[in-house]
């Protein structure tokens, strides 16, 4: 079995969505709560497992083995919304016109669910609900998330955050899949 790559390779993006695509994988990687689910040291080694749009494609055009899958894990998905994707409108202020941009980007984050350790399975899904909502806000700006990253040097600015679901996946798939637990973010950015 091949292990994961350890550094994702992507082009630099030219369009205002794919810079603002990769902007929120950056703010993605300094969250404090995703670099502890990565076991990452900094936001440049939790960048490592956040990839864009999907994982990358096993070589062979087959489906991933649960084996595979489990090498990945953890790791967080950026792509967009497939929903409002980007939209432009004109904003007038004194005489002045230009254009103010908005668009969603949705992020899928998946953990192995964990074994082992006296808590319960369903103490274990009450940790992941904590640790993907501290990922979206913190509510502490030294250990910030999304929300506390919101405007700051070099980020997007966030409208809106929603956890669209989270969830452990289902028994039936356990052979296929592996057993996992995951949750989708929608960030919505712009600014009027």
């Amino acid at each position: 079995m091949t292990a994961p790559p350890v550094v994702a390779s992507y082009p630099e993006a030219t369009s205002i969505l794919g810079r603002n695509i990769q902007t929120l994988r950056a703010m993605l990687s300094r969250c404090a709560k995703i670099q502890t689910l990565f076991s990452a040291a900094d936001a440049t080694e939790a960048l490592t497992r956040i990839y864009l749009g999907c994982l990358p494609r096993p070589a062979d055009g087959r489906r991933y083995t649960t084996e595979e899958l489990n090498a990945y894990r953890p790791f967080a998905i950026v792509g967009p919304s497939p929903n409002l994707i980007i939209s432009s409108q004109v904003v007038s202020s004194i005489g002045t016109w230009s254009h103010s941009r908005m668009g969603q980007c949705d992020i899928l984050i998946e953990r192995s669910f964990p074994t082992g350790g006296d808590d319960e399975d369903d103490q274990k899904d009450f940790a992941w609900i904590d640790l993907v909502d501290g990922i979206r806000q913190s509510n502490d700006t030294d250990e910030p998330g999304l929300l506390e990253l919101h405007e700051t040097a070099g980020n997007l600015s966030i409208k809106s955050s929603e956890i669209l679901s989270i969830y452990r996946g289902d028994e039936a798939e356990i052979q296929m899949l592996g057993d996992y637990q995951a949750a989708v973010l929608r960030i919505q950015w712009g600014r009027i």
